[in-house]
């Protein structure tokens, strides 16, 4: 069975997006690649680094671990990271953890989405649907 989130075995970041990416998202990525995973996770001391400095455009993911919705729809999320692997770097947020960033960004409920490009936020996304969240990231990639 595949379970590297649709990349086979291959786990190793290519030199197309390691020239994309800065040093902390490629460490970043070189340990989520060891547990089999496409993205990151993020806090607020890191979030200018590993979202608002990227070269390519961040889907932000912020979610709790009491939160059921964020639950129903990480499998989504996680098939996302690998899909658009080298096109859109896929990064989580628990708002408990670092509750900073979401505040600043007008986080009010989870799960919700943010489109980070070149430093901005393109898009925001409220709620778990499943057809929302597809059509949301393809929009914007």
């Amino acid at each position: 069975m595949d379970t590297t989130d649709g990349r086979g075995s291959d786990t190793a970041i290519d030199d197309n997006e390691r020239a994309l990416l800065n040093a902390e998202q490629i460490n970043r990525l070189e340990f989520a690649a060891k547990e089999n995973r496409n993205y990151i996770h993020t806090s607020d001391s890191m979030f200018e680094s590993l979202v608002l400095t990227s070269k390519v455009p961040v889907l932000v993911n912020f979610w709790s671990s009491w939160c059921e919705l964020c639950e129903a729809i990480m499998p989504l999320v996680d098939k996302i990271a690998g899909d658009y692997r080298g096109r859109l770097l896929v990064a989580k947020m628990d708002v408990s953890m670092s509750p900073k960033t979401p505040r600043e960004y007008d986080v009010h409920t989870v799960p919700y989405f943010i489109y980070v490009s070149d430093g901005e936020v393109v898009g925001r996304l409220s709620g778990s649907s499943n057809s929302k969240l597809i059509n949301f990231v393809a929009d914007l990639t």
